[in-house]
């Protein structure tokens, strides 16, 4: 097990020995708050003050019967037990929300924006409820799209405010990537569905009517969606994706993409 105590105060936080990208993440965020947030430590609502936090898939996870197996992508934990506070997730993710989840409810700890956080240091220990939450969010893709020129911080900020997308930005491994769009892309996607350039001289029916011609490209025009060979091609054309996609993930070792974006031209 790894273990460190806090110089400031009879806080273990404690991870497993061969701890992932994102269960170390949650590891050193814990460590880093508390630090800063909490000098005087805690007190348990048993009056336990040697407080312990057991993160990610640890031991003390396995004694109180939480196996990551029965938790569901993003789904989190936090139960307390003795002096020990158990914060475990399932996915890649899961855990460190959990752990965001904490230092939000008891430290009082929020993120405002990625440049901006409040941290308010907490003269006397802290007391603690007698924890048993089990959270589940009940949205599978939570995302904002923030400037692409700027800000990005390996989706830090994201992950700390619940989100598992980040726009063009992505989620760095250490925060537990991101939920992935299958191919062709994300959004604006009838352009790669329907290139002009390969349909537009055979089949200028695919393309929208505007007035009394037919416009396709990205930033011109847009597919005719009342064509009944469109629907078609654009289903055996998602199929083909989602084929390539899923053989992709399997060669790779990565589960396969979990949606599909069929929308307009960005026009």
């Amino acid at each position: 097990m790894l273990a460190a105590t806090l110089a400031a105060g009879e806080v273990a936080v404690i991870g497993p020995a061969a701890p992932t990208a994102a269960e170390a993440t949650a590891l050193r965020e814990l460590r880093h708050y508390v630090a800063q947030a909490a000098p005087a430590g805690f007190v348990t609502a048993d009056g336990i003050a040697d407080v312990e936090f057991h993160v990610g898939n640890t031991a003390a996870a396995a004694a109180l019967g939480l196996d990551l197996a029965t938790l569901a992508e993003d789904e989190y934990v936090i139960r307390s037990s003795g002096n020990r506070i158990v914060i475990v997730g399932g996915g890649s993710r899961g855990t460190l929300y959990g752990v965001y989840r904490f230092l939000e409810k008891y430290l009082q700890i929020h993120w405002l924006a990625p440049s901006v956080e409040v941290v308010p240091v907490h003269a006397d220990t802290v007391a603690l409820d007698t924890l048993d939450e089990r959270v589940r969010p009940r949205f599978d893709y939570r995302a904002i799209f923030p400037d692409t020129a700027s800000n990005d911080d390996g989706g830090a900020f994201a992950v700390r405010n619940g989100l598992n997308g980040y726009g063009t930005l992505g989620i760095s491994p250490q925060y537990g990537g991101a939920m992935r769009f299958g191919s062709p892309d994300h959004c604006h996607t009838f352009d790669l569905y329907f290139p002009e350039a390969e349909y537009k001289a055979a089949h200028p029916e695919y393309f929208a009517l505007v007035g009394h011609r037919r416009v396709g490209g990205q930033f011109t025009g847009q597919i005719c969606l009342t064509n009944p060979e469109v629907l078609r091609l654009t289903i055996a054309n998602l199929k083909q994706y989602i084929e390539a996609d899923e053989a992709a993930a399997a060669r790779a070792g990565l589960p396969p993409p979990a949606m599909y974006e069929i929308s307009q031209n960005d026009n």
